[in-house]
Formats: C-alpha cells, sequence, structure tokens
C-alpha cells in the first residue's frame, strides 16, 4: 500500500491516511509490529514451533491478574517504585 497524504481534518480528530487506492483509514500500527521494530522481538511468533500466536484476552483487573499469576506460579508481587532521580551534577576540572 502506498501512502499519498495525511487527511487531519476528520470529525473527531482522528488522523487517517489517504492510500493510493482511494481507500481512506486511520492510521494505526499493531503493538506487536511496533514491539518487534523496536526491540527486535516478534512477540507473536511461538518459542516452541515458531507458529503465529493471537492474543485470546487482555486482563486488566488487577486481582483477576494475580490470581492468574499465583495460579501459574509466578511472583504476582510489583516491583517497588522508587523516586525518579535529577541529572547528575556537572563535574568541572578548573
Amino acid at each position: 500500500m502506498e501512502f499519498i497524504g495525511i487527511d487531519v481534518h476528520k470529525r473527531e480528530s482522528q488522523v487517517c491516511i489517504l492510500a493510493a487506492g482511494g481507500e481512506v483509514g486511520p492510521y494505526r500500527v499493531p503493538w506487536a509490529d511496533l514491539l518487534k521494530h523496536v526491540f527486535g522481538v516478534d512477540v507473536l511468533c511461538c518459542a516452541a514451533c515458531g507458529g503465529r500466536m493471537k492474543v485470546l484476552a487482555f486482563v486488566q483487573e488487577r486481582t483477576a491478574v494475580r490470581r492468574i499469576l499465583e495460579h501459574l506460579g509466578l511472583d504476582a508481587t510489583c516491583p517497588r517504585l522508587e523516586r525518579a532521580r535529577g541529572p547528575p551534577e556537572p563535574t568541572f576540572e578548573w
């Protein structure tokens, strides 16, 4: 698909891509493609057989996530958040 322009004057402030074929659709890169591009890891590739996997569920409820992790024998505790550090102090050699 070849892109020829971007239409930013859509209702709902949605950026859309105008394709060479005349189709208009929302510009969206799938999260798995972004992770593959940034980290070089295909998160949807099965480590055992190399086949493609797909997401069956996306669990966000904290108690459900904790129960699932504990059932699988995985650590369900969150890491402790530390305060952000400031930038290092400059050192001058006079």
